[in-house]
């Protein structure tokens, strides 16, 4: 978390900053606290292998992790 903080801090708001790795259902909430937004990559993914199709349940619980954040 410290690399996002220091890459939002570097943009100082001049564009929005995402962050692409690591973000799973477990780190949503410090990770949206930081950034403007997430790229959900393996951890929406079946098994967690990210050549397998979105399990539309792992992405369910990672939008009701960050959900709990409003």
């Amino acid at each position: 978390l410290e690399d996002l903080r220091a890459a939002v801090e570097a943009v100082r708001g001049a564009v929005p900053v995402l962050a692409g790795s690591g973000v799973d259902a477990a780190s949503i909430a410090d990770v949206l606290t930081i950034a403007d937004g997430v790229i959900l990559g393996t951890a929406s993914k079946r098994d967690g292998i990210t050549i397998n199709p979105v399990d539309p349940a792992a992405v369910q619980t990672i939008l009701a992790a960050a959900r709990r954040l409003s």
